[in-house]
């Protein structure tokens, strides 16, 4: 079998190119066709950024809050 592989190694780089080449070309189609647009991609960062900050600001008047009624325990 070695022997017929190395009486036909060009058919073999030919159809190994090719194959990367399928591969390859498959790939980029497939991200261009199905990736996600830029504008929508800006509007999802900009409420990820937006839950973010209105979670920070929770948790900033949750403490707040709790310090305040630990005072009040307190006296």
């Amino acid at each position: 079998m070695l022997s017929f592989i190395r009486r036909h190694w060009v058919a073999y780089a030919v159809g190994a190119a090719l194959a990367l080449l399928l591969g390859f070309g498959a790939a980029w189609f497939v991200g261009v066709k199905c990736s996600t647009p830029e504008d929508v991609r800006a509007e999802r960062i900009k409420a990820e950024q937006a839950a973010t900050q209105a979670d920070k600001q929770l948790e900033k008047d949750t403490a707040g809050s709790n310090e305040a009624s630990d005072m009040g325990s307190a006296l």
